[in-house]
């Protein structure tokens, strides 16, 4: 319900929101992955049967891209290993690809069953329901052109040297 009738700062407030994300370590990633379930699953929901069922074998495809990429990634991280023997410089970046291909399917999993969850609420009237689904559908459209937006070339290390700086300030501040 909240939601019905989207008030008209709804798109606003997500490309704000969308912004801040895409600041973040793996940001734009994040918000591709993301945005990618929320549009997918509202088309499924608005579409339709036939939707649907196009919109199924897209996914599965979809699936299957995303398992080869890690298998792809976990592969390219041992043949930096064995060429490098080690050198932790030059397995930061494959390392950290291979890690976020796994978490990938991670994310992707509990956006899907949320989604799932959102949109077949049998507690919720249909039009609340399909209300829903526009709103993902905006969320999803919003997050994916986000992530385009940030798509810089992007600077592993200073990823992880950010994300571990701010782990560490962090656990200074936090009660033993």
């Amino acid at each position: 319900p909240a939601v019905r009738g989207f008030p008209a700062d709804f798109r606003r407030a997500a490309e704000e929101h969308a912004k801040q994300l895409a600041a973040v370590s793996f940001g734009p990633e994040m918000l591709q992955t993301i945005g990618y379930v929320y549009q997918h699953h509202a088309e499924v929901q608005l579409g339709g049967v036939g939707q649907a069922a196009l919109a199924g074998l897209q996914h599965r495809g979809h699936v299957w891209r995303t398992r080869l990429e890690v298998v792809g990634s976990a592969y390219r991280a041992f043949k930096q290993y064995r060429a490098t023997q080690m050198a932790p410089d030059a397995m930061l970046e494959p390392m950290l690809e291979a890690m976020w291909s796994v978490n990938r399917i991670d994310i992707e999993r509990t956006v899907r069953h949320a989604c799932k969850k959102v949109l077949a609420d049998a507690a919720v009237p249909p039009e609340d329901r399909r209300a829903r689904a526009e709103a993902l559908r905006v969320l999803g459209v919003v997050f994916q052109a986000a992530a385009g937006d940030a798509a810089a070339p992007v600077d592993r290390r200073r990823q992880m040297e950010d994300a571990l700086r701010s782990a560490a300030m962090r656990d200074k501040g936090s009660p033993r």
